[in-house]
């Protein structure tokens, strides 16, 4: 019975010493665990290159284009952009105004970021070109709406590689002023336009 008794202590006894060290082990993890933030996207400047090519509309000298390589430069934040481009070529430059408002959210840490667009289209056609043995000079003001999707890469705090694969622009209007040698007069039209673009930049995050 005394042997008993013994035994049955030294299990209380080893029982106990496993609680605490158990309840010891959950609390040094709980200490020292490294927590994983995912950090939010702070301001950013940028600077890379674009393509576009037309999917409906734009078949009129006076807006034709073919495929376009261009250079842009983009401010932003997680939730708004304004990038502002350039392309030329074709006999004619576009200066391109997109402003948008857009959520990148956070997927990996602080290194990959993610999320939709949209914003407003703004571009300036200027143009010269021939037609019918006559040079004209046309000014095109174009306005449009645009969806896109945006993908951030932060490899250090401080430096950003922003990936657009996918934009596209839905031009609705244009107002153009067009002069030739002859006469000069102003159009506008509202044909629906699609423009597909992706891009990408290099730049400084703030």
């Amino acid at each position: 019975m005394k042997n008993f008794k013994q035994q049955r202590n030294i299990f209380n006894l080893v029982a106990a010493m496993t609680v605490l060290s158990a309840t010891a082990s959950t609390a040094a993890d709980e200490t020292y665990a490294p927590v994983v933030e995912k950090h939010p996207v702070g301001f950013y400047l940028n600077a890379g290159v674009f393509g576009d090519f037309a999917l409906k509309g734009y078949d009129i000298p006076l807006v034709s284009r073919d495929e376009r390589v261009g250079f842009q430069l983009e401010i932003g934040g997680a939730y708004f952009a304004i990038p502002v481009s350039f392309s030329s070529g074709q006999e004619v430059d576009i200066i391109g105004i997109k402003p948008r408002f857009q959520y990148l959210v956070p997927i990996t840490e602080s290194v990959l970021s993610a999320g939709p667009g949209i914003g407003f289209v703004y571009n300036y056609w200027k143009s010269d070109f021939g037609t019918s043995g006559a040079n004209v000079s046309a000014e095109v003001h174009e306005f449009g709406a645009q969806p896109s999707l945006q993908i951030m890469i932060r490899p250090i705090p401080f430096l950003n590689v922003l990936i657009t694969p996918a934009a596209f622009d839905f031009n609705f209007y244009r107002d153009a002023k067009v002069k030739t040698r002859l006469v000069n007069f102003s159009t506008s039209d509202e044909d629906l336009g699609i423009v597909y673009s992706a891009g990408a930049s290099v730049g400084f995050s703030f």
